[in-house]
């Protein structure tokens, strides 16, 4: 969520640096933040929880907007590359929470025609912003990939529809991919963020919050009538997006990111959480979304190591402080209060009371033959 200037939508295409995509609209008309030399400047991201209250919050440092959205004196903005791309001064920490997208390949097709807008956006006219992330299922009725087209949809429900602060959200579809010719599995790719909203108006232009259906406003002309008697009373609204997939080389000239990692659903950083099979004789034994640097040493599973609970490092036992609660692979004695142990896995809070844990794998057994670990 993109708090200021605007409440807008957007979505993470990079964790480090951290880069947000949203609608150019969302920060165009504002000041850049580069103007702000007396004082810090206001712009801020929310993210981390969908509960507004819980979010994390970072500060915006950058933005660029496409140069084609840019308007000439008397002209209206180019809605077809309403795209900008937003920079924090912080970079992103991946977590369940915390997820970046991968944005649309051209060479892909589109089998799947569901898609999700998520947002903050108002919840409706004359009601106040969502305090809590929302989701819009719609079906997508145009899409052209690789072209300036706007990607339309629409619900198939007209009550239910996009708000002002629902811009920039991104419109997410799920498709099966595959890795290193593993089974394919459905992940999420972004076709564009979110630029207009056709078939309605504002009752209020000075304080727009969610706008209406044309067919119940008895004096608003729409572009196929002139009158309130012959228009129709059933007004198409389709929510529209600028098209990602057109705009890739701006993306990636922008941002030093190549088009082949923005497209990779798969590209994440390798502290992230993924499936290990723990069974004996287990045909895949590497971790794959965890490359080797290079130099590194490739790091083996341990299966039958045992896990325990206790305390660490007695050092003074009638001293608390040398004390260290941990929890881990049993390999050898510790080597200080920190809970390591010549490499091996080590969760543990320390004499303040702090949560630590330090190099190797952290791994939570579930049932039956799999875990999940924190590289």
């Amino acid at each position: 969520m993109l708090g200021n200037p605007h409440i807008c939508g957007g979505m993470i295409i990079s964790f480090d640096p951290p880069i947000i995509l949203t609608a150019a609209h969302c920060v165009a008309d504002s000041p850049h933040p580069s103007t702000f030399t007396d004082r810090p400047n206001p712009y801020f991201v929310g993210y981390g929880h969908k509960d507004r209250k819980h979010q994390k919050i970072g500060s915006i440092s950058d933005w660029k907007v496409h140069p084609s959205y840019q308007p000439k004196p008397t002209d209206e903005p180019d809605m077809h590359y309403d795209t900008a791309l937003v920079w924090l001064s912080e970079p992103l920490k991946p977590s369940t929470n915390v997820d970046r997208i991968a944005l649309w390949s051209p060479t892909m097709n589109l089998d799947n025609k569901q898609a999700t807008l998520m947002g903050y956006g108002y919840i409706g006219n004359n009601r106040p912003e969502s305090p809590e992330l929302k989701k819009l299922h719609l079906e997508i009725t145009q899409f052209n990939a690789n072209t300036a087209d706007m990607i339309e949809a629409r619900s198939t429900d007209d009550n239910l529809i996009a708000c002002h602060g629902d811009s920039g959200g991104p419109l997410v579809v799920y498709m099966p991919a595959s890795k290193d010719n593993s089974d394919p599995v459905l992940m999420p790719f972004v076709l564009g963020p979110l630029a207009r909203i056709f078939g309605v108006h504002d009752p209020d232009k000075d304080h727009p919050t969610c706008p209406i259906p044309l067919n119940t406003a008895n004096t608003v002309n729409t572009a196929a009538t002139t009158s309130s008697s012959s228009r129709s009373k059933n007004v198409t609204i389709t929510e529209s997006f600028a098209n990602v997939s057109n705009m890739l080389d701006w993306i990636s000239n922008s941002t030093g990111i190549t088009q082949s990692k923005l497209i990779d659903p798969f590209d994440v950083p390798r502290r992230w959480v993924f499936p290990i099979c723990r069974r004996k004789g287990c045909p895949q034994r590497e971790f794959p979304n965890s490359p080797k640097e290079p130099g590194e040493e490739e790091e083996e599973e341990e299966v039958e190591d045992a896990w325990e609970i206790g305390i660490a490092n007695k050092v003074d036992p009638s001293n608390d402080s040398q004390n260290v609660a941990w929890m881990g692979l049993v390999k050898q004695d510790f080597r200080n209060t920190k809970g390591v142990s010549n490499g091996s896995p080590r969760l543990g809070f320390g004499g303040d009371g702090q949560l630590f844990w330090k190099t190797g794998l952290l791994c939570l057994s579930l049932m039956y033959s799999y875990s999940y670990c924190f590289y």
